[in-house]
């Protein structure tokens, strides 16, 4: 994916009463809001599943009450996207972990207590072409493959199945049947290992509604993640894993 970058983000940082405690600039990843962004797009039809890795742009959302330069939110808009398409926005908080990050160099000035609260602002600037940033995923060549779901009525499946969660159902979920027998066997998995955290990897199948654009995914298998680094309160998955 070959994302663009035509601004620069700063956070500015200040005490709940208003004083200013300073201000420095982020780099934040905006991969994940890109995919999820795709996400969006091949949900509601007006982005093709194989578009994955086609080239886009992060557009800041300026705040409405304060004007530039503050930042409500962001979009990512793709260049090959239809008239239709309408990107989400992906709100502030998107900054947070870049923030809280930053704001660690303000408590080693001593400008910020260790555990004091704070709020934060975040700003953006436009850079001159020659300055502008870009990142893109590995391109290993040939041609782009060509992704047909099979289209499944959602309703029907939605009707045999039994939710798991009680939080009420919203309608920007994205719905994931899985498997009894996989269930269990992630249960059992569980179960024996005790006080230790485990997990592993679930694999399906993407299917697409055959009355509307949604897509909805059948998890089918878990494999265990055997050679993972389980501890107590922690599980990593290492390239050997």
């Amino acid at each position: 994916m070959t994302l663009r970058t035509e601004h620069r983000y700063l956070a500015e940082v200040l005490a709940p009463a208003g004083q200013h405690l300073g201000n420095f600039e982020l780099a934040p990843d905006f991969t994940p809001a890109a995919e999820c962004s795709h996400l969006q797009g091949v949900r509601g039809g007006t982005l093709p599943v194989d578009y994955h890795h086609g080239p886009c742009v992060v557009e800041p959302m300026f705040d409405e009450a304060t004007g530039r330069p503050y930042v409500a939110g962001i979009r990512i808009r793709f260049d090959e996207a239809g008239p239709d398409y309408e990107p989400p926005v992906i709100p502030r908080n998107y900054f947070r972990s870049c923030v809280e990050a930053g704001a660690n160099r303000l408590v080693r000035k001593g400008r910020l207590g260790a555990g004091e609260p704070f709020v934060y602002r975040i700003c953006a600037f436009p850079v001159s072409p020659e300055y502008r940033t870009s990142s893109a995923t590995a391109d290993v060549g040939g041609s782009r493959p060509s992704l047909e779901l099979d289209r499944v009525p959602l309703t029907q499946r939605i009707a045999g199945a039994a939710r798991i969660s009680r939080i009420a159902w919203n309608a920007q979920d994205h719905p994931v049947f899985v498997r009894p027998d996989v269930i269990e066997e992630a249960t059992e998995l569980a179960r024996t290992a005790g006080d230790r955290e485990t997990g592993g990897i679930l694999v399906g199948h993407l299917y697409r509604d055959s009355e509307s654009p949604e897509l909805h995914a059948e998890i089918t298998t878990q494999i265990p993640a055997a050679l993972a680094d389980a501890g107590h309160a922690h599980l990593n998955f290492s390239p050997r894993a």
